[in-house]
């Protein structure tokens, strides 16, 4: 029994790319349209990362920086041990400088 197919999606391809799609559908003995429908069905994609969720942390993490660096330029970077800093403070910040 067939599906009615009621939902529709516009997509414009180059020259190129209509061309390459033509010509795997003609091998395949079907339409472009079954085979674009195939061809995205077929395949598994896998989400990976968040773009909100990253940009959030990220920004998070900037926050941080930002307010550890405020610190370190009011010489209280060292967790108020007095102006005092851990042994290898400074060759553990160098490469970020």
């Amino acid at each position: 029994m067939k599906q009615k197919k009621d939902r529709t999606f516009t997509v414009r391809f180059t020259e190129e790319q209509f061309r390459r799609i033509q010509e795997q559908a003609d091998k395949a003995m079907m339409t472009p349209s079954n085979y674009i429908r195939a061809a995205a069905l077929r395949k598994k994609l896998q989400v990976i990362l968040d773009g909100k969720a990253v940009a959030k942390e990220l920004n998070a993490i900037g926050n941080n920086l930002n307010q550890l660096t405020t610190l370190a330029h009011m010489g209280q970077g060292t967790g108020g041990q007095s102006g005092r800093r851990p042994p290898g403070f400074g060759q553990a910040l160098s490469p970020l400088l």
